[in-house]
């Protein structure tokens, strides 16, 4: 039979609480302190590409600085020192979830626009293709089992009677005198 005592489960339930409860506390702490941890991990690792960065742009502009500066070389190289300077910058200024969130619009943007362009060249290649296919129905009809064209001056100075007629596919190179 199970003991229902109140003062037997008291004093052992209130110990499991309270240590509960400090480990609770305790797991609380160190997550805040590895979260902090990570935080300035990940400022330092921003702020050391973002002075690498300007370190790159500076050498950039100095190597434009060498090469006449009205060459378009030298504008190359100064509109990248620009672009990586404002990397940096934006490494300093941005925060990361930001950050992927922009580079994630970006890239369904570019796909939607992919997706476009296949799609448009997909429906080209439909509308070539069914063109071909008219045309030769149309070239089909204008001809019979011979190769003769039923439309041909001669047939068309023929009387009723004597002219090949095209009806449908059904009835190519029949004359009259052959239908049922």
């Amino acid at each position: 039979m199970v003991d229902e005592n109140p003062r037997s489960k008291s004093p052992s339930s209130s110990t499991t609480e309270s240590i509960k409860a400090e480990a609770t506390e305790q797991a609380s702490r160190l997550a805040g302190s590895v979260k902090d941890e990570a935080k300035r991990y990940e400022k330092d690792l921003r702020s050391g590409v973002a002075e690498r960065a300007e370190s790159l742009a500076a050498g950039l502009r100095k190597a434009g600085s060498e090469i006449d500066p009205n060459s378009s070389v030298a504008t190359l190289f100064d509109r990248a020192a620009d672009a990586v300077s404002g990397l940096a910058d934006s490494l300093n200024a941005t925060d990361p979830r930001e950050m992927v969130e922009e580079v994630r619009s970006d890239l369904v943007r570019k796909e939607v626009t992919l997706a476009k362009a296949e799609l448009r060249q997909n429906l080209n290649r439909a509308g070539t293709g069914l063109g071909m296919i008219v045309a030769a129905a149309v070239l089909g009809e204008l001809t019979d089992d011979d190769g003769d064209k039923a439309a041909s001056p001669e047939n068309l100075q023929k009387t009723p009677g004597e002219a090949k007629t095209v009806s449908g596919p059904a009835q190519l190179g029949k004359t009259p005198s052959s239908k049922a």
